[in-house]
């Protein structure tokens, strides 16, 4: 074995329990999921970025397969109903130099001792389990005991996949359940080394830990002289994407006619022609009740065009399209026409949800000539909150506020700052520069005699 490779287990635990700390209080989505083997490398694994989370088939197909489908070599999964990578920060002892792990102390042992791994954070890990029985190349056994394992028919050379379902929380406190689910993952392993297999171990949860669930923030982060959001209005869950919105005003404004003002009303169905997979997500918003002081008929939509790189994801276009008024002009049309929004930031941390208490967007006339004839036209969505990937538990998650980090009231107080100390920095100068007389006899020093000359 290359002593090289097998050294940074060593610490791997310690590694761990500081990226706990820095991700304390953060926003952890995933469950984790911890890898060892005693004869495995894992350095050859795609990198794990602590802030990202790994997606089900990323996990299954760059992390599982290549380790636990190795020839001659057994895997064992144990799976706990409910882990978040908090767990370990109150569980494990992570702030004692001198921690033998905690309610984890098995998992620990197991991990400083062998090759390892940790993600701390993986989206619906059951799923890639799933995927791995389906294509395993070997027997696949259940078991929830270590006297079920006994039963089984396991030897050194017999490849086989099994998954240990860890016992539930039950009526025990959560860290109870925790070092009892150690003890057994403890049990099994000396088990398998007593029998002389080989194996790839994983410990995981099915989901997270709903008491680990973060309320949703929405706030608007430095917005000075703000008024307060309402939060009476509608929730749309659009194809898996969370959405809130209270509700939209449409002002069209045409060259040479009366403008038209339209008050929106909001279903939980305006979202439902929306689209949404892994990478991009088509956030469709359809109002066909569109009336001015109850006279016309207007069809509205709006559609926002979202994409995820990495790290973060961004509001890419949003058009407007309304159906039911006479064009302005041949070459006015208002059919899937963009919209402008100034300077919001539309980029988004992937954790995050994206909310604005007024968001405000413009016809772009602009950079379109051909809707020259609706200059000045614009929509407003009141209360919008918007989160097409990486939803889970059942509710938003922190949002980033559509407010720049500058805004009029900030400024004014800058400005005002600014004046009052430019009055108080010239004040001191002057004050620094004024000079005593020295051009008159000190009465207590020497008299200064002046000779003259005689005619």
């Amino acid at each position: 074995m290359d002593v090289q490779s097998r050294m940074p287990s060593r610490i791997t635990f310690l590694l761990y329990s500081i990226l706990i700390l820095l991700h304390k209080g953060s926003a952890q989505l995933g469950t984790p999921a911890l890898f060892w083997s005693p004869e495995k490398s894992m350095s050859h694994l795609p990198e794990v970025n602590g802030v990202d989370p790994v997606n089900s088939d990323l996990l299954e197909k760059e992390y599982l397969k290549p380790l636990m489908q190795h020839a001659g070599e057994s895997a064992v999964v144990f799976l706990k109903d409910k882990l978040h990578v908090d767990d370990f920060t109150k569980f494990a002892d992570v702030y004692s130099l001198d921690s033998n792990g905690g309610a984890f102390k098995n998992i620990k042992h197991f991990m400083d001792e062998n090759f390892s791994l940790e993600i701390p954070q993986v989206e619906d890990p059951l799923k890639a389990v799933e995927g791995l029985k389906l294509s395993f190349a070997g027997a696949v056994h259940s078991a929830d005991s270590l006297a079920a394992v006994e039963k089984l028919n396991l030897g050194p050379d017999q490849k086989f996949l099994l998954i240990v379902e860890l016992q539930p929380s039950s009526d025990l406190s959560e860290e109870q359940a925790i070092a009892s689910n150690d003890a057994s993952v403890g049990e099994i392993c000396h088990h398998l080394q007593k029998r002389g297999i080989s194996y790839t171990a994983m410990f995981t949860g099915k989901s997270a830990s709903e008491n680990q669930a973060e309320e949703v923030e929405t706030f608007s982060g430095r917005h000075l002289l703000a008024e307060a959001d309402s939060n009476n209005g509608t929730f749309m869950n659009a194809d898996g994407a969370y959405l809130f919105l209270r509700d939209v005003q449409v002002h069209i404004a045409q060259k040479g006619k009366d403008p038209i003002n339209l008050n929106l009303t909001v279903e939980s169905s305006s979202a439902d022609k929306s689209l949404v997979d892994n990478s991009t997500a088509l956030i469709q918003f359809d109002f066909n009740d569109g009336s001015e002081n109850g006279t016309g008929s207007y069809q509205v939509k709006i559609v926002f065009n979202t994409t995820r790189n990495g790290d973060r994801w961004t509001i890419n276009q949003i058009r407007l399209t309304v159906d039911g008024i006479a064009e302005a002009g041949p070459n006015g049309t208002l059919s899937d026409s963009p919209l402008r929004t100034d300077d919001l930031d539309l980029v988004v941390p992937i954790l995050y949800s994206y909310h604005c208490s007024s968001m405000k967007m413009y016809v772009d006339y602009i950079r379109n000539k051909g809707l020259v004839n609706y200059a000045g036209s614009y929509v407003v969505l009141n209360g919008l909150q918007m989160q097409p990937f990486n939803v889970q538990k059942g509710a938003f998650f922190n949002a980033q506020d559509c407010v720049g980090f500058f805004t009029r009231g900030i400024w004014m107080g800058i400005f005002s700052s600014l004046i009052l100390l430019a009055i108080l920095f010239f004040g001191v100068m002057m004050v620094l520069n004024l000079s005593t007389p020295d051009r008159f006899d000190d009465p207590k020093g020497k008299t200064i005699t002046i000779a003259q000359a005689e005619d």
